[in-house]
């Protein structure tokens, strides 16, 4: 019995935590941790204003939490973004030219690693992951089993790196490279290629 009591509660906590990250994306906020080129910061509700604290207190909160950017690995972004748009530049190709302008990731890795073999390889995949994250163009994006909220629906409070436009031509650059113009189909149905609708 205490068992069951223990794991109903845990069920419940667990629901009042994703729905009170829910309703933070809705404001436009972010839940989890910044990306690279962004930092979190935080403030205990007592440290504020009377009329902040106030506001924050209706939330049922301890500490006042948001994003901002970070000055100098922004622009390491903003420069990585720039190389993918003149549209000359490999994934690769963009890491080396960020390891030579002496550039690295946040935690200090490089983007270029020589392994103990002596062999060199580019963080390609790290930084294709960045160019697909519209978080850097200040857009709240979620896909996960409880929040579904998708590209240009909630403006994030955050300063973008990019435009909305520049991140699109960013994003149909990478789709032209790779011969994939449409993303992977996520649902199968079985009357697919059975079923078909004649118009007049």
């Amino acid at each position: 019995l205490l068992f069951g009591m223990a794991k109903r509660e845990s069920a419940i906590t667990g629901k009042r935590t994703t729905n009170g990250m829910y309703s933070k994306m809705l404001r436009g906020e972010w839940p989890w941790r910044a990306p690279d080129g962004y930092l979190n910061k935080e403030v205990r509700i007592t440290h504020l204003e009377p009329d902040q604290k106030h506001e924050e207190n209706l939330k049922h909160a301890r500490y006042k939490r948001w994003v901002e950017i970070d000055p100098e690995q922004a622009k390491v972004w903003r420069e990585a973004w720039d190389l993918l748009l003149h549209d000359n530049h490999t994934l690769s190709e963009i890491c080396y030219e960020l390891a030579a302008r002496g550039h690295h990731l946040r935690s200090g890795m490089p983007f270029v690693k020589t392994d103990k073999l002596g062999r060199v390889k580019a963080r390609a995949k790290d930084v294709s992951r960045i160019f697909h994250n519209w978080f850097y163009a200040g857009w709240v994006f979620a896909d996960t089993k409880w929040a579904q909220i998708p590209p240009k629906q909630i403006r994030g409070v955050w300063t973008p790196v990019v435009t909305t436009e520049e991140f699109e031509q960013g994003l149909a650059i990478l789709a032209r490279r790779t011969h994939k113009p449409e993303p992977k189909k996520r649902n199968f149905y079985l009357l697919q290629g059975m079923m078909i609708l004649q118009m007049a």
